[in-house]
């Protein structure tokens, strides 16, 4: 009765799963097809993350040498070339000598713990045996096989790569690096970092303080409850890690100046960056 149970409510939650894979291919999909009518034939990049097609907005650097390319990671559901996302920021790159590639993410909810199939035979006999280890749900399947494919593409230009990403992407950024389920960039930019709820955002400060590549953590003054939540928790974490590079600031940004927020964090980036010889 109890294995009955413990089946049906293990198929809810893979229906539940896959539920959400669809919803996020269908919005990424939708948002790419967006950008691709938006932008000119020579800014757009069509990649595929597995099955699924996703576009990318190109533009080069304005400078005569090119110091790498900087991936931006728009909030989920969001398109990566709003003036309210993070275009702004990839503006002031370009001229900063930065290739910039700034990529889609679908809206697909919040974690959702998986893990990898035990026998129960040997379950009870063997107690001490390494647990099974944890896998990713194909969602967030969906975003890794999109920053590899991403990744792939920042080979054809020379120079650093910079991962720049903004809320629950960032979140989630964070925790694939910590898992070691994605190449590592050579550096991480997060902006306002979250997830909707409390017992995951907790786990924000953990992942960013054991991936293996520098974080320069950006906040401003507008971010929300949940980012503001663990601000402190990220910073303390880094500390505990001895985490080299690691640097959080705090900009004053009012809401009604959003549209305009790429100037003070692109030169904060730059600053950050060039601190560590870039």
């Amino acid at each position: 009765m109890l294995k009955l149970t413990f089946s049906k409510c293990l198929l809810a939650v893979l229906l539940s799963m896959f539920s959400m894979l669809s919803a996020a291919q269908a919005n990424l999909e939708q948002i790419s097809d967006d950008m691709a009518h938006h932008l000119m034939p020579q800014a757009s990049i069509a990649l595929m993350a597995g099955d699924t097609p996703f576009t990318l907005a190109y533009h080069d650097a304005n400078t005569p040498i090119t110091r790498g390319v900087a991936v931006l990671i728009s909030e989920t559901g969001d398109a990566p070339i709003s003036d309210l996302s993070l275009g702004p920021i990839a503006r002031q790159l370009n001229d900063l000598g930065w290739v910039t590639l700034a990529m889609p993410v679908g809206n697909f909810g919040l974690p959702t713990p998986v893990a990898a199939p035990v026998n129960d035979n040997n379950a009870s006999e063997n107690p001490t045996d390494t647990p099974a280890m944890p896998m990713l749900a194909p969602q967030e399947q969906l975003m890794q096989m999109q920053l590899q494919a991403t990744l792939q593409k920042t080979r054809d230009y020379p120079g650093f790569t910079l991962f720049i990403s903004e809320g629950t992407s960032a979140a989630w950024i964070a925790k694939l690096l910590a898992d070691k389920s994605l190449t590592n960039p050579d550096a991480l930019v997060v902006l306002n970092p979250y997830w909707p709820r409390r017992e995951d955002n907790a786990k924000i400060a953990g992942y960013l303080a054991a991936t293996q590549v520098p974080v320069l953590d950006l906040r401003t003054e507008n971010e929300n409850l949940w980012a503001k939540e663990s601000a402190s928790q990220r910073k303390i974490a880094a500390q505990k890690a001895l985490k080299l590079h690691y640097r959080q600031r705090l900009l004053p940004m009012p809401r009604q100046h959003e549209a305009y927020r790429g100037v003070p964090l692109s030169k904060e980036i730059y600053g950050w960056i060039t601190n560590m010889g870039w």
